[in-house]
């Protein structure tokens, strides 16, 4: 939708001069009415108003162009889209046991937390990415986000000793990823990382799957022929149920079986720095008619144009050439052309140069945007609070999002509360974020009331975790894996899957 604004309405009070101008001069004729004979008053004073009539014009009509042109006349566009496309990504994370498996140095699943953040770091910013885990159930970690932070802290902090249930279920865990991208009504690409495909016929399975879907698939693999003996933080071995030590071998077979039947792209271990060109071969949506972003322009230094002009055929006249030349130079200290700026900042932004696009933009809220991307979430506040979309689904979210990355957990679990409680695309994930945020405060108030305890007491979660408390020694520290295993058994109570297939150790 096109618009047109005045983004300085207040310099339209600069057009009261030229009445005051035309007042005083005919207060200054009139005053010498009683002075002389009317019949030679009124001769002299017709010529006297023709020439403050026609001083008048020279006067008022550059003075009004001026004063239009510091009023800001814009024109803001607010259909045109910000990125060419928002693509939904799924990154399905194998934690089997058999990632645990040191064939690959120092270890498979760290090889892949390593692989992953790496190409985090090469993502563009207008991707959304969300992440799921398997082993033998699928879990939905991450709903589709753009908030690569949160994604880097998750990523580091995965491994599988935090799944409820061990087996590998790689085709739940596309499933899920399949279910993920349609809720947001649009085609998506999905990364599947694992190190085996453990049975042929589970491998046919997904490759029908794969061909029959519109997302596009990519699979890293991560694995050896030889395989390596599975064991625990400890050190000690992981056994199957006839007491045999666990070997874990990558089933290059099956895997080239699925590649073979089906439309995936297939990278390995050897060749991960390959991996960011996934990009250039996913799908690439419609353009998105972008809610949060516009485009302005302020025409009034083109009205400046013909005041120069004018200024250059006078010859007399001082005060008018001064007046002029202070119209001309007066847009300079109003704010300049936002426009100009805005798209100076969003270029800056989109190569994840934050801080420099916080100073570019004039608009609050994408200063705001700027300021949080860099991780000062403080001035983020500050200028979401400063917008004039304050009150706007979107910037509470972000603010939200600002106050519970400072801590303050009870003003972010208000501002969630408000976000849910209307119909917008945001609820989803600011639900999310509360049940997290709430997770954290429950922790916190189990924490305390164990202190309290004369003796040593085992505080239980809501959903299952733990924390051991004593009156002399208090707790310990909140552990970051220790939230995301509670969170991964509370997924699990809640699934409809109870038995992890396959390989089960």
């Amino acid at each position: 939708m096109t618009s047109f604004f005045l983004s300085r309405p207040w310099m339209l009070l600069l057009l009261i001069f030229p009445i005051i101008f035309l007042i005083v001069k005919l207060r200054k004729y009139n005053s010498s009415q009683h002075m002389m004979n009317s019949e030679i008053f009124n001769h002299f004073n017709n010529e006297n108003t023709r020439n403050i009539t026609r001083h008048f014009k020279y006067f008022a009509i550059p003075w009004i162009i001026g004063v239009l042109a510091l009023s800001g006349p814009t024109i803001e566009n607010r259909e045109k889209p910000l990125y060419q496309n928002e693509e939904v990504w799924v990154w399905a994370m194998d934690l089997s046991n058999s990632m645990l498996a040191d064939d690959i140095k120092p270890s498979r699943y760290m090889q892949m937390r390593y692989a992953l953040l790496q190409l985090l770091s090469k993502t563009p910013p207008e991707k959304r990415i969300a992440l799921v885990v398997f082993a033998g159930n699928a879990y939905t970690l991450i709903p589709p986000t753009n908030d690569f932070n949160t994604l880097k802290s998750y990523i580091r902090q995965l491994e599988p000793g935090q799944m409820p249930m061990q087996g590998s279920d790689p085709f739940l865990a596309l499933k899920m990823s399949e279910e993920l991208i349609n809720e947001y009504g649009k085609r998506g690409n999905i990364l599947l990382i694992t190190d085996d495909m453990p049975q042929p016929d589970e491998a046919a399975v997904i490759a029908d799957f794969i061909n029959s879907s519109k997302n596009r698939y990519f699979l890293y693999v991560i694995g050896s022929e030889t395989g390596a003996a599975l064991k625990q933080k400890d050190g000690t071995l992981i056994k199957d149920h006839d007491g045999r030590v666990v070997i874990a071998k990558t089933n290059y077979k099956n895997i080239e079986a699925l590649t073979k039947k089906s439309k995936v792209n297939i990278f390995y271990h050897e060749n991960e720095y390959k991996l960011p060109s996934i990009y250039e071969h996913a799908v690439k949506t419609d353009p998105v008619a972008v809610k949060d972003t516009y485009e302005q322009f302020d025409f009034g230094y083109l009205m400046a144009i013909p005041l120069l002009l004018m200024a250059t055929v006078f010859r007399k006249g001082f005060i008018f050439t001064l007046l002029t030349g202070c119209l001309l130079v007066l847009p300079s200290f109003t704010g300049g052309n936002a426009y100009a700026t805005d798209k100076e900042g969003m270029e800056y932004f989109n190569d994840g140069q934050f801080m420099n696009a916080a100073n570019a933009f004039e608009n609050n809220r994408w200063k705001g945007n700027s300021y949080y991307r860099a991780g000062d979430y403080h001035n983020a506040i500050k200028f979401y609070e400063k917008s004039s979309e304050s009150s706007t689904p979107l910037v509470i979210y972000n603010l939200a999002n600002c106050y519970a990355m400072l801590g303050d957990l009870d003003t972010a679990v208000m501002l969630y509360g408000k976000v849910i409680a209307t119909d917008n695309p945001y609820a989803y994930d600011a639900t999310y974020n509360l049940n997290l945020i709430k997770q954290l405060q429950f922790e916190e108030l189990t924490r305390q009331h164990a202190i309290s305890a004369e003796n040593i007491n085992l505080i239980s979660t809501a959903d299952g975790g733990s924390n051991e408390c004593s009156k002399e020694e208090g707790c310990r520290d909140l552990n970051p894996q220790d939230l995301i295993r509670n969170r991964l058994r509370n997924l699990q109570s809640k699934s409809s899957v109870k038995k992890g297939p396959l390989k089960q150790w």
